[in-house]
């Protein structure tokens, strides 16, 4: 039996990209994953030895929440919405989980590399959560652990059910990471292992693939791979290619992604870029340059892109005149504190 068990509800149309997805997560073969879904499952039950297809409905998913958590009438409407529901998994879907140590979750617009070297050691020392974000956290699968969803906590000098207050609304409270969950462990001091080379996460604005790690954010050119099991960024430094291998790559909010595998057997290598994914048959340095250059549109369009993030979303502000928002402090923010502002 497994240390780990994945729980990924996913309600409707999979991807085109999901294919790959679950074929890297495959390799990581002392993790078992669980999807639960309302789409057909019979392409992919028994394909992988350690990933499991069950048939599922959101109303069942939300019967369920209502359920564990003694609260009738949640608001869970909408397939998004099950973010907000995921720390409540290690109770809703108990029957998959109870025979092991840790449970978790994740988001599906994911590559894994090897992800056990990054998790093991705290594994070993039984941190009560590992990861911070929705789009991977695993927990100590035990009771009392798995009810902390539930607790209260001050702010402002008044008594919050961040629990409660995530039901009431459809929206995404992002009760999963930081607006809920995260808040509660920080409160209460407990445990809770972060490592910086666990997520490599992109700059979901810009049009090609910029880390948003603060160490490479300097780098002018720079790819993504994963290489027989194992996920880096690529990136260029005084002229030398580097690597940084990550537990995973989080490729959020890629609709510009044309690109897509096709054949994955005997898949070993490919590269992640601008415009998808790429299988590839040599890591080389000529190899690494091309695709680097490939992840690196022109300036109008990188212009055009970045624009239509900051001025017809409320991503970053809801301040706006028109229909034209204006996160003015948020890219002043960007430019002189964070320093990763990026066109």
């Amino acid at each position: 039996m497994n240390k780990v068990a994945m729980i990924i509800p996913y309600i409707g149309k999979f991807p085109k990209y999901f294919d790959t997805t679950i074929y890297t997560y495959s390799k990581n073969q002392n993790i078992d994953w669980f999807f639960f879904t309302d789409q057909p499952i019979e392409k992919y039950n028994g394909k992988y030895k350690n990933i499991f297809f069950n048939k599922i409905t959101l109303e069942e998913i939300k019967y369920r929440a209502e359920i564990v958590s003694g609260k009738r009438d949640i608001e869970c409407d909408a397939p998004y919405k099950l973010c907000d529901y995921r720390p409540l998994y290690g109770e809703i879907f108990n029957k998959y989980v109870s025979d092991y140590q840790y449970w978790g979750y994740c988001d599906i617009d994911t590559v894994f590399g090897d992800i056990e070297k990054f998790i093991n050691g705290p594994i070993q020392k039984e941190y009560d959560k590992i990861g911070n974000w929705g789009h991977f956290t695993i927990i100590r699968n035990t009771p009392e652990i798995n009810h902390r969803y539930m607790l209260s906590i001050k702010e402002n000098g008044h008594q919050i059910n961040l629990f409660n207050k995530m039901t009431e609304t459809n929206d995404a409270t992002y009760f999963d990471e930081t607006s809920g969950i995260n808040k509660i462990y920080q409160y209460y001091g407990f445990e809770n292992y972060i490592n910086k080379d666990l997520c490599g996460d992109i700059l979901y604005e810009n049009l090609d693939l910029y880390s948003n790690d603060k160490r490479f954010v300097k780098s002018r050119r720079m790819c993504f791979l994963w290489n027989k099991g194992k996920t880096y960024l690529i990136y260029k430094n005084k002229g030398k290619i580097l690597f940084n291998e990550y537990g995973y790559i989080h490729l959020q909010k890629r609709k510009v992604f044309t690109n897509f595998i096709s054949n994955l057997d005997n898949l070993n290598t490919f590269v992640i870029t601008t415009t998808g994914y790429h299988p590839i048959n040599k890591v080389n340095k000529e190899t690494l340059e091309y695709w680097m250059d490939e992840n690196h549109s022109s300036f109008d369009a990188r212009v055009k892109y970045l624009s239509k993030w900051y001025f017809k979303t409320n991503k970053f502000t809801d301040v706006k005149i028109g229909n034209v928002y204006l996160p003015i402090k948020h890219i002043l923010w960007r430019i002189l504190k964070q320093k990763d502002f990026r066109i």
